[in-house]
């Protein structure tokens, strides 16, 4: 049930809303939306509501996905598929009234592309291009097995032009003999591939890839018998690579080290291993590569294509003496690089975040940067020349001339597109990658076929690229799978002129108002906790707090005082007041009028307001504070002490930073209140869940220090020894719930609140279409466990609390939290529980006595 909206009838009121339900049963599902109604009976508590449908089952079986209620004609309109289609108020009043329902109709280039001419496929196709004549042969039709979704970002060509290779959706290496369009798929157990660069003379493949341990090596392949050797070992981490005249040049973490020297202090630290990379060479001289690669010493200048043919037994033996033929060059810094682009006579070509690196060989040369940080930079299938792609320029480097370079500029270059056969071939795309990426390969058992041609038609009447979003969403859909996303992509502009974009953007005050007789009367100055002012280097503090306007000797607002101006104008008369006022004011000083509630007197206060997304972060943090408090008041009134973290999200070092910041100053309380509400996920679970499994077993005191005065407590350090209650709701989604199922498998604490979003199948949202966006973002991961199957018994269903609790919305408004007070509740119950309570060890006894008993000489 989703969408709820009010009607208004002649004699009552109903609830509309959208369902899956079959005729009114709530124990039913038909997979279809339709709308129902309820009435809203004159006491809304302990009342069984009996759901009307409005709508049947509609004949194209794309169901309805949105409505709305028009409150002057009573009218309501809805969506099916491409359709809009309007119930009159008098048969909205016949169905409520009767209980009926309506029944309702509804040189040349090779590239990896859809079909260009018919638009009948949306498999992917290899063809090639004349660039003078720009006509196109086909080389490889896409039957949706042979291809299946190509890693484009891995399509490479050899450097004689015959060969080309890839990696597919269902990790397989192939390699193309373009003269013979035959393609052969590599024997190999591996299934994550990622870089592949052919050799110069096109007779080898190298390519990094996962191996079982999760390390990442680099292989390469004889082109000629097929046979795969593994030239790095997997007990360290080698992935950037690039083939010169004189060695096999690669980067690997193998001299790592910890910048934590020890476990001690708050927090915990463990162990942190920056991801630098120093350079190694396989020579190719006498004495150089193993015995298993030895061709790789002696180079071809044959042009002849290798032969095509598997060897029945490749071999994946991995010789010792590989990494002890292996040199580091000393003179090359070790740096956090994240790719390796060629080799000079005098040095190699390195990229990092700060930009693309010319690095000497010789010790005392100096390095050179190449190009900035905003380029995408790559060489060449022949080996000769770098380009880079930046903004606005597209440059060109030859390696025989290095580092001169010629510039081309991008800004004039334009591409006609016929909107909407691109559209199509997105449609197709986001089809395609959807069945090639989606974890389950038989697609929830779906006639996918029959998905893309129900939803195909819609596209040839989609008008502008948010339209498409809706036929991609219904097509989507039908997998049922609550991770998948359409979003993003080429959008109309609401404003293309900057001044314009400014002026319609809205700022706050970061305040709560009424409207007085007088003016704007401030009922509340949004406040985050005073002990981090800056949380992820951004200020918790509103315009109008003290904090902020101490800075230049001014003085706060506080509720009760009145805003009666803004630059000058009557607040009262300006058309849309605060909001109006302040339109396009983001980061801007702006002059208040107040009439301040204490002194009765009338000041002027200078401010800067702040964004909405500002606002609505600051409004955020105002509750999480408030909701700290409240948890804390509440334990103490019950006898205990609590911890209190909120997290909004599971993702990266903002929610770690979170986790961090109010659990490890709270380890030692009696119990903790882990706040998932409202979590949008992530990928944290592992590291909170292994903090919060460690075990205390050994306990220090020295002369005058134990853990009842500050002293080092316990080991294993920051140990969490009381009782966890999670709090969830229907918002809680993701990550925030695989956090929650890993709490109840553990058994590590109670879940208090209400059923969860329902998302089980994790994601990588990397299937894009060709403007960016994202056609249906593929489930690729599916989670599972021997006690809960396939989805953790969370996709679809979500984590069922052990205590439910709903919060009201007339109490919340009114500042209770229900879901919150039956969680301390609970804490208490399981603190009172313990036989032993939250206590330390038995005191052993007397320390050792080493005195001499007496009469002992």
């Amino acid at each position: 049930m989703k969408n709820p909206k009010v009607w208004k009838g002649a004699e009552n009121d109903f609830v509309v809303f959208l369902s899956d339900m079959i005729d009114g049963d709530v124990d039913s599902a038909s997979g279809l939306i339709n709308i129902y109604a309820f009435r809203i009976p004159p006491n809304p508590y302990n009342f069984s509501p009996k759901f009307i449908p409005l709508t049947s089952r509609c004949t194209s079986e794309i169901g309805i996905q949105e409505f709305d209620v028009d409150d002057i004609s009573g009218d309501i309109v809805f969506k099916s598929g491409a359709d809009l289609w309007r119930i009159g108020e008098s048969e909205v009043e016949g169905i409520l009234g009767g209980g009926g329902s309506k029944f309702l109709n509804s040189t040349h280039a090779i590239i990896l592309s859809t079909d260009p001419d018919s638009w009948n496929t949306a498999e992917v196709s290899i063809y090639v291009i004349n660039l003078k004549t720009l006509s196109t042969v086909k080389l490889i039709e896409g039957d949706g097995t042979a291809l299946k979704s190509p890693n484009s970002d891995s399509f490479t060509v050899s450097g004689n032009g015959k060969l080309a290779s890839w990696w597919d959706t269902d990790g397989f290496l192939k390699v193309l003999n373009i003269e013979t369009n035959e393609i052969v798929t590599v024997d190999t157990w591996i299934v994550e591939f990622g870089s592949i660069k052919f050799s110069k003379d096109s007779k080898y493949l190298a390519f990094s890839h996962s191996a079982r341990n999760q390390f990442t090596q680099i292989s390469v392949i004889d082109l000629n018998t097929y046979v795969v050797t593994q030239v790095t070992s997997d007990r360290f981490n080698s992935a950037l690579f690039t083939w010169s005249d004189t060695g096999f040049y690669y980067t690997s973490d193998r001299d790592i080290y910890t910048d934590q020297s020890s476990p001690w202090g708050t927090r915990a630290p463990g162990p942190h291993f920056k991801k630098e990379r120093q350079v190694f060479v396989i020579p190719f001289e006498e004495g150089g590569m193993v015995k298993e690669v030895e061709e790789l010493k002696v180079w071809s200048t044959t042009t002849e294509a290798p032969t095509l043919t598997p060897t029945e037994n490749p071999s994946f033996e991995l010789s010792s003496s590989v990494i002890q033929r292996a040199y580091p060059l000393l003179s090359i810094p070790v740096k956090t690089y994240t790719d390796f682009l060629a080799v000079t006579d005098s040095g190699v070509i390195l990229t990092t975040a700060e930009g693309t690196w010319n690095l000497p060989f010789e010790k005392g040369d100096e390095e050179a940067k190449v190009v900035n940080t905003n380029s995408n930079c790559d060489l060449n299938t022949a080996y000769t020349s770098i380009y880079c792609q930046t903004t606005s320029t597209y440059i060109h480097i030859l390696l025989s001339t290095f580092p001169d370079s010629k510039t081309f500029d991008l800004d004039n270059m334009f591409t006609v597109v016929h909107k909407r056969l691109e559209w199509k071939m997105m449609y197709g795309d986001g089809w395609r990658m959807l069945r090639d990426y989606f974890y389950d390969r038989e697609m929830h058992g779906l006639d996918w076929v029959g998905v893309y041609n129900k939803y195909l038609p819609l596209v040839d009447r989609c008008n502008v690229r948010e339209e498409l979003d809706d036929v991609l969403k219904l097509m989507a859909s039908e997998l049922s799978a609550l991770h998948v996303f359409v979003y993003g992509g080429e959008y109309r502009p609401v404003f293309t002129d900057t001044i314009l974009k400014t002026i319609n953007k809205v700022a706050t005050l970061g305040a709560k108002f009424k409207t007085t007789g007088i003016g704007m009367e401030v009922l509340l100055v949004y406040e985050g906790d005073p002990d981090f002012p800056v949380k992820d280097h951004i200020s918790m503090y509103s315009p109008l707090s003290g904090v902020t306007l101490s800075r230049s000797g001014q003085v706060g607002l506080v509720p009760g005082d009145v805003v009666t101006h803004i630059n000058g104008e009557n607040v009262l008369e300006i058309p849309g007041g605060l909001s109006g006022a302040l339109r396009g004011m983001a980061g801007r000083s702006v002059k208040l009028g107040v009439a301040k509630v204490s002194g009765n007197n009338n000041v002027d206060v200078i401010v800067v307001p702040i964004t909405g997304d500002a606002d609505d972060d600051l409004r955020y943090t105002h509750w999480e504070y408030q909701t700290r408090l409240r948890a804390k008041r509440l334990a103490r009134e019950g006898g205990f002490e609590v911890g209190y973290i909120h997290l909004r999200s599971m993702s990266g070092a903002k929610a770690e930073n979170e986790f961090a910041r109010d659990f490890f100053g709270d380890y030692n309380k009696q119990g903790f209140v882990i706040d998932v509400r409202n979590n949008h996920g992530g990928n944290i679970d592992s590291w909170l869940l292994d903090t919060l499994q460690r075990k205390a077993w050994m306990y220090w005191q020295s002369r005058n220090a134990d853990i009842t005065n500050g002293g080092l407590g316990w080991d294993e350090q920051f140990a969490f020894r009381g009782k966890i209650v999670v709090l969830m709701n229907e918002h809680t989604a993701s990550d925030g719930e695989g956090f929650s199922r890993g709490v109840k498998t553990l058994g590590l604490g109670t879940l208090v609140g209400m059923r969860t979003w329902g998302g089980g199948i994790w994601l990588s949202s990397d299937n894009r279409l060709v403007d960016g966006g994202l056609g249906g973002s593929a489930p690729e991961v599916g989670t599972y466990n021997d006690e809960w199957g396939w989805g953790l018994g969370v996709e679809n269903m979500g984590v069922e609390p052990d205590v439910v609790v709903d919060n009201d919305p007339h109490s919340t408004y009114n500042g209770n939290d229900a879901q919150l007070e039956k969680g301390i509740e609970v804490l208490k119950t399981m603190i009172e529980s313990e036989t032993d309570g939250w206590s330390m060890p038995n005191d052993p006894g007397p320390k050792k006595n080493v005195k001499l008993p007496e009469g002992t000489c």
